[in-house]
């Protein structure tokens, strides 16, 4: 799932389609797991101004796992956590696809597909 905050936030969920990637709004609190940003985050991403893996490493971008039943945190390991960056970074590109030129990147909201 996304979940992104300020202006033009929101939550959705990301599905992997034979079609690519897939944006539906929904709350994500059953997603597996989480990426949490604010939309200028999203915003620098798209304008190649911060990678994801920076994004992360600077605690802009987080990754946050649903917890198990019994309230145990789960936890990622490498290269789930790297398929996760990924697949981030996909979304990011897919985005940035669908806007090729950098003034209509400038909205807040970005519509994928």
């Amino acid at each position: 799932g996304l979940e992104l905050s300020g202006l033009g936030g929101g939550q959705w969920l990301i599905e992997d389609t034979a079609h690519g990637l897939s944006l539906h709004v929904a709350a994500v609190n059953d997603a597996a797991v989480r990426c949490i940003a604010t939309t200028t985050t999203i915003n620098n991403l798209i304008e190649n101004r911060l990678t994801v893996r920076n994004a992360i490493d600077e605690g802009q971008l987080l990754i946050e796992v649903n917890q198990t039943s019994d309230l145990v945190s789960l936890q990622l390991n490498g290269s789930q956590t790297e398929q996760v960056i990924h697949q981030f970074a996909r979304l990011i590109t897919e985005i940035q696809r669908q806007t090729p030129n950098s003034i209509t990147r400038k909205s807040e909201v970005m519509h994928v597909g």
